[in-house]
């Protein structure tokens, strides 16, 4: 039996470095936690078990030997409380450890698309300054999707801004045959992070493009 009271005492020990180890925010040391908890909580629950099975074959019956078991259950139930909360944390870090990763792969994709629409706007205005050259007269407009010129200035906020911003936005970019959600991703890059911040709230969907327009 003193082999189970050294094994609770164990237990609540451990138990008692929770808190300590979750304001680290380590997620190999909640780990260690919570299995070390449910190691311990595991064996003295089995010394339990072999123990309440002796004062059964003794002749004790269900109410004493119950009475007995109380305090080193409700040691092992505040262990299984440990459990879940650590289970739950590691949890909320991994799903803030997915969103962070999703977030820069959406930056880093919008970063690559904003870059290849400047390279094939550049390739673009070369190949109409050789046709000029080579014709003598300015080159004719062309049909479907327009490249951009020109780099396109942020949307700092400011209310005399928005015209000269959204007209060019909407000549080179809005009014192009690239999909919708390209659009709304060229869309929210263009914008300051103050401006962004304020219509981040919209969904990245094909719907959510024309309600932030809107906006």
């Amino acid at each position: 039996m003193s082999e189970l009271s050294n094994k609770v005492k164990t237990l609540s020990f451990r138990r008692s470095k929770t808190s300590e180890v979750l304001k680290k925010r380590d997620r190999q040391a909640c780990e260690r936690q919570k299995q070390s908890i449910i190691n311990i909580s595991k064996a003295a629950n089995e010394l339990k078990e072999a123990i309440e099975e002796k004062k059964f074959a003794k002749g004790e019956d269900d109410a004493t030997v119950s009475e007995w078991s109380k305090i080193y259950e409700s040691e092992i139930e505040k262990a299984d409380q440990d459990i879940k909360l650590l289970e739950e944390y590691l949890k909320n870090m991994d799903d803030e450890a997915r969103e962070q990763k999703m977030n820069y792969e959406h930056e880093k994709n919008v970063a690559f698309q904003l870059e290849l629409l400047e390279r094939k706007a550049k390739l673009q205005e070369e190949l109409d300054k050789s046709k000029q050259v080579e014709d003598k007269q300015p080159s004719k407009p062309t049909s479907g999707a327009k490249l951009p010129k020109l780099p396109i200035t942020k949307y700092n906020g400011k209310i005399e801004a928005w015209l000269p911003f959204w007209g060019k936005f909407k000549s080179e970019i809005d009014s192009t045959d690239i999909p919708v959600l390209t659009k709304f991703a060229y869309l929210k890059k263009l914008l300051d992070e103050k401006v962004r911040t304020d219509v981040d709230g919209f969904p990245f969907t094909e719907a959510g493009y024309p309600r932030q327009k809107k906006f």
